[in-house]
């Protein structure tokens, strides 16, 4: 079996661990997706549609049911921000981010397969479809020979989301080479991987992108943040409902409880989360593009 590599570029409590495998088949996925052709001046050519999941999907600490399928390779979970307007890819995080028509925000709860100026009104196929069987679903978002904005040739690129909380990238023969591309997942400012930005030859058919959860060595899931509660599925909007938030104070446990020892999670429970203001100080923000190159 072929060593993995690793790379990229991490921020601060990374959430993912990137490693690159070698190319695997493109999925057949059959249900169109629908564009809302809303919120945006340039309807299909910057446009998302949100679509069930078909699964409790774990991202960033949180957990979804649904997720947007942009027209620009990209998905998105949680409250929309406007960012299926943004054309103009930058390196991440995605922050003052503006270049699209229309009012949008800085995007956070990103997964970028291939964030690019694609242009599905112009040809080839934007599709998803949940398959197998649990505990071993998958949500897979297919791009296919879909054309650029700007330049001649078509884009190929599939995402999957597999029920245990991986996600992998697949790229097809074509123009989808990272040239003129933003490739990576973002939690929010500062929690991200970055695989490559504009970056000639970053991908291909013949490797696949996987970006598994951290986890402690007893299995259980590393989330460096303070999202750590009990999670209901998502509203129509792609947010959780969270059905027992954190306690910030100290809490009242049961007799029964004072004697057990604590699990890596509640250890981290306890300790004080930066706020966002913070945390972004103390972090100068990123404007050159990153090649990919192995440590």
């Amino acid at each position: 079996m072929l060593a993995m590599l690793t790379w990229g570029v991490r921020a601060p409590a990374q959430t993912y661990n990137l490693t690159t495998e070698p190319g695997t088949a493109f999925e057949t996925v059959t249900t169109d997706v629908v564009w809302e052709l809303t919120e945006t001046d340039y309807p299909v050519d910057d446009d998302r549609q949100l679509v069930p999941i078909g699964f409790p999907f774990l991202f960033g600490g949180v957990i979804y049911t649904q997720v947007r399928v942009m027209s620009n390779a990209v998905l998105h979970f949680g409250a929309n921000q406007g960012f299926h307007k943004d054309y103009t890819n930058t390196a991440l995080p995605i922050r003052d981010h503006t270049s699209g028509p229309g009012p949008e925000e800085s995007a956070d709860r990103v997964i970028a397969g291939y964030w690019d100026d694609l242009e599905p009104s112009r040809g080839g196929s934007v599709r998803y479809d949940t398959l197998g069987t649990a505990p071993n679903r998958r949500f897979v978002a297919s791009w296919q020979n879909v054309p650029h904005y700007n330049f001649r040739g078509s884009y190929s690129i599939q995402i999957v989301l597999y029920e245990d909380g991986t996600i992998r990238f697949r790229y097809g023969a074509g123009n989808a080479t990272g040239a003129s591309a933003t490739i990576g997942v973002e939690v929010d400012d500062d929690d991200y991987t970055q695989f490559s930005h504009n970056t000639t030859g970053a991908v291909g058919p013949g490797t696949d992108l996987v970006f598994s959860p951290y986890t402690f060595a007893g299995g259980c899931p590393a989330v460096f943040r303070d999202e750590f509660s009990t999670a209901a599925y998502s509203n129509q909007d792609g947010n959780a409902a969270w059905a027992t938030p954190l306690a910030r104070g100290r809490r009242r446990r049961r007799p029964d409880q004072r004697s057990r020892p604590r699990s890596p999670v509640a250890a981290l429970r306890s300790t004080t989360p930066r706020t966002r203001a913070a945390s972004r100080a103390g972090r100068a923000r990123r404007t050159s593009p990153v090649t990919p190159t192995p440590p």
